[in-house]
This record gives C-alpha cells, structure tokens and sequence, in this order.
C-alpha cells in the first residue's frame, strides 16, 4: 500500500511539473537560469571581433561594423542575418538556408549546448547583444564599403552565402 501512495505521489507531482513547464512558462525560466548561471557572458558588440560560422564550418574572423535590428555588418559591406541573440553569440539562417553563427573565438564549443537548452526552454533572445544600435541610420552610412553606384543603381545591400 505504501509502494501505490508513493507511486501516486510521484505521479502527481511529475503531472504538476509538465503543467507548470506547458502552461506557466517553467521552463523558459528554468532555460534562462541555466543559460545565465553555467554559460559565460561576453556581449558581442559593434567594433568586436568575431568568427563567423556558416553550417558549423569556420569561414571567417571579422569586425562588427554595425548592429540592427535583424541584422549586424561585417567589414563595412556584408549583411549577416540575425534571428537569435544569445548571451555570448548570435545565430541566423540567409536566404539560402544557411545557418550563421556569430561568436568570439573562446566559446564556439558551447554553442552547441546552448542552442539545445534555448529551443528546448523556449529562451527569448538576450538583447544586450549586438544591441541594435544602427537602426535607422542611412544604408550608407552603415555600408561605408560598398561603393556609391550600387546604391545609384538601386541594387540590394549583399547578404552573406555560403558559396564560395
């Protein structure tokens, strides 16, 4: 009889956990805790170098030349996506479903990890990195690389791909 009391009790308590993980947001606050307290914090900024990943290969170690909202600017002229910001890096996925990565050079191997943990736990973005700073200035005045007849001939600001 003790064995069924105590099988109920877990049982209850287990149903209490899914429910406060689907309905109350448990495990957003959980996901945060661990993302605050076992990951470092760094805050890639404009003006700090970082290694771009495209698909998990190394490609290149640039300087953030600028922050928006949805994007940042490598090397005065290259539009690199950004659809999450997390504590130490920045992931987004280009027009041609290639996943970027953006991080310094000490943490690559935690990214992993912390993708798993933000998807599982639902982890809203960290805006304190790449903070977007840009927003609303002149596309000129962010892409000081690309020359002015591009802009005459109304062309789009180059995306980052992985092609090569």
């Amino acid at each position: 009889m003790d064995n069924v009391i105590m099988i109920l009790t877990a049982l209850l308590i287990l149903s209490i956990l899914v429910m406060g993980w689907v309905f109350f947001g448990l495990g957003e606050h959980i996901g945060t805790f661990i993302l605050s307290h076992l990951f470092p914090t760094t805050y890639p900024q404009k003006g700090d170098k970082v290694d771009v990943y495209i698909n998990g290969s190394w490609n290149r170690n640039a300087t953030v030349t600028a922050c928006c909202y949805d994007y940042i600017v490598i090397l005065d002229a290259v539009r690199c996506p950004v659809d999450y910001r997390g504590r130490f890096y920045a992931i987004g996925v280009d027009a041609n479903d290639n996943v970027l990565v953006y991080v310094d050079k000490r943490h690559k191997h935690l990214v992993k990890r912390a993708e798993l943990i933000r998807k599982i736990c639902s982890v809203p973005d960290d805006f304190a990195t790449f903070n977007d700073e840009d927003e609303g200035r002149d596309p000129r005045e962010i892409f000081k690389g690309i020359k002015d007849v591009l802009f005459l001939r109304g062309d789009e600001v180059p995306d980052v791909s992985g092609e090569e």
